[in-house]
């Protein structure tokens, strides 16, 4: 129990920053301000396209590592070409 407690505590801090930074209520005012002289039917195609879109571009974000090579000495101190 003690894990599903600490994973859920993880959950529900990771989606309270999350929400600090996408800010949804300001994100649904703007929607509307921008999409107000389209009809019901293109907003909602548009909200559902703007979904699909945010979530494949969640899904292929992935931590990487950076490369970095230290300065050679064979180079005068610069990194090779």
């Amino acid at each position: 129990m003690g894990s599903v407690g600490s994973g859920l505590q993880n959950l529900l801090l990771a989606l309270s920053a999350l929400f600090s930074i996408v800010n949804p209520i300001a994100a649904a005012l703007i929607f509307a301000q921008v999409t107000a002289d389209r009809s019901h039917a293109e907003r909602l195609d548009l909200a559902r396209r703007v979904g699909l879109y945010s979530a494949q571009g969640a899904e292929g974000v992935r931590p990487r590592r950076l490369s970095f090579s230290p300065p050679s000495p064979d180079h005068g101190g610069r990194p090779p070409h």
